[in-house]
């Protein structure tokens, strides 16, 4: 008897250490994946995506190159996972349930406060500007940004401007555009084309007059 509990504890032990080992090669994996996504977006804001080659991202994230292709086919995939992770983190981040529980006028503050904190963060408009500027040579990364961060974020508030008893427009979706549209251009003009050195217009201003355009058009005060 003692040998066979013996034999069965020796085996639940096995099978124990099998799935640490497994978890901790998950997150070894995890982390080189991290290191090279935190190296590469180093790389790419200091040399462009031109400048940017694959041996510079291994030697910045501390990984052999070969290690970098087990994670990213190629450093156009690379470039395209850290469009996702950099936006996304922004979306996910700032616009949580409870915002879209507020009322119209609290609702619209907060939101256009939340979207140009990004202004504040220097490797979102930086990675932004290279986007931007990369964005005519390769259509494929502004159409996922497109994808993966605007349609979703877009088709959300259009869901919440079609919300009628809170809000009176006849064409929700235009309306989304527009506002989600003038936050955007606030950013680029201010932050991505300069123009706050001589065009300043300060952010609570803009954010008061747009939400009060919004909800004269809804006539939701």
């Amino acid at each position: 008897m003692a040998f066979f509990m013996k034999k069965s504890l020796d085996l639940k032990n096995n099978k124990t250490s099998k799935v640490i080992e497994l978890e901790k090669d998950s997150n070894e994996r995890l982390s080189k994946r991290d290191k090279i996504l935190q190296g590469g977006l180093k790389i790419f804001l200091a040399h462009g995506f031109d400048g940017a080659s694959v041996d510079k991202i291994a030697a910045e994230a501390g990984v052999s190159k070969p290690t970098i292709y087990t994670h990213f086919k190629d450093k156009n995939h690379l470039f395209s996972c850290l469009v996702e992770s950099v936006f996304l983190r922004w979306v996910t981040t700032s616009y949580t349930d409870s915002l879209y529980e507020l009322d119209p006028p609290a609702f619209l503050t907060k939101f256009a406060q939340n979207f140009l904190k990004r202004m504040d963060d220097w490797e979102y408009i930086s990675f932004f500007r290279l986007l931007v500027g990369e964005s005519g040579r390769f259509p494929d990364l502004a159409h996922l940004y497109s994808q993966r961060v605007i349609m979703p974020a877009m088709a959300k508030i259009t869901s919440y401007f079609s919300n009628e008893e809170k809000w009176h427009f006849q064409d929700p979706e235009a309306i989304a555009r527009i506002f989600v549209g003038s936050l955007n251009a606030y950013i680029m003009s201010q932050e991505i084309l300069c123009a706050k050195h001589y065009l300043e217009m300060p952010r609570d201003r803009y954010i008061k007059n747009l939400v009060d355009m919004i909800l004269y058009t809804s006539k939701a005060n």
